[in-house]
């Protein structure tokens, strides 16, 4: 069991950013972070994106800890600071910024998912979330809906797309049809270009 306060029988403790960890011994501590960290890690690489709610449902209940969100909040912040995942933002419908992340050897698919949106884009005027699942998924898998919710929030964040009534979207207004396909600085891909086949989770 681990605690984010000192309570008898649990007198190690290890500070991760702002947040105190106590366990009965640092190895007890250590061996604990290490297991979630690598939890944290497989998550996020078999799926294209999660949000922080996201992790709590899946990785909660795998926690043993008095207050266990507080614990993950601690290990994911170390997670992320030792550059394991990308960060980005996100805007829904109602203009609500929040962030997604995803994992840094996953980013091909994450940016091929988006780029593939673009594509469905291209196609007519607007689209919605679950055109974009079925799109994007071969199967109803865990979180689909949420992750293709997601990504078209990120492109609403970067202004490529723009939210209708909710869960429908369309093209940005006065993003020419010759800038759809040349985004690669609005996505932050630089000269590299991402095969969409690579997009579909495993």
């Amino acid at each position: 069991m681990l605690y984010t306060r000192k309570v008898p029988g649990a007198p190690s403790s290890l500070k991760l950013g702002g947040i105190a960890i106590y366990g009965k011994s640092h190895d007890q501590i250590y061996s604990a972070i290490t297991n979630l960290e690598r939890e944290i890690d497989a998550e996020l690489k078999s799926h294209i994106c999660l949000s922080a709610q996201g992790f709590r449902i899946k990785l909660l209940n795998k926690i043993d800890a008095e207050k266990p969100q507080r614990v993950l909040s601690a290990v994911f912040g170390r997670f992320l600071s030792q550059g394991n995942a990308d960060v980005f933002v996100c805007e829904s419908a109602l203009g609500a910024r929040y962030r997604t992340f995803a994992h840094i050897e996953r980013r091909d698919r994450f940016y091929g998912a988006l780029i593939r949106i673009l594509g469905a884009c291209a196609a007519r005027e607007t689209y919605t979330v679950r055109e974009i699942r079925n799109c994007l998924f071969e199967t109803d898998e865990w979180g689909s809906w949420s992750m293709s919710a997601m990504l078209v929030d990120r492109l609403a964040a970067i202004g490529l797309v723009k939210h209708l009534v909710r869960f429908t979207f369309s093209i940005a207004e006065g993003l020419e049809y010759a800038k759809r396909h040349s985004f690669r600085s609005e996505l932050g891909l630089g000269g590299r270009w991402m095969e969409t086949s690579k997009l579909v989770s495993p």
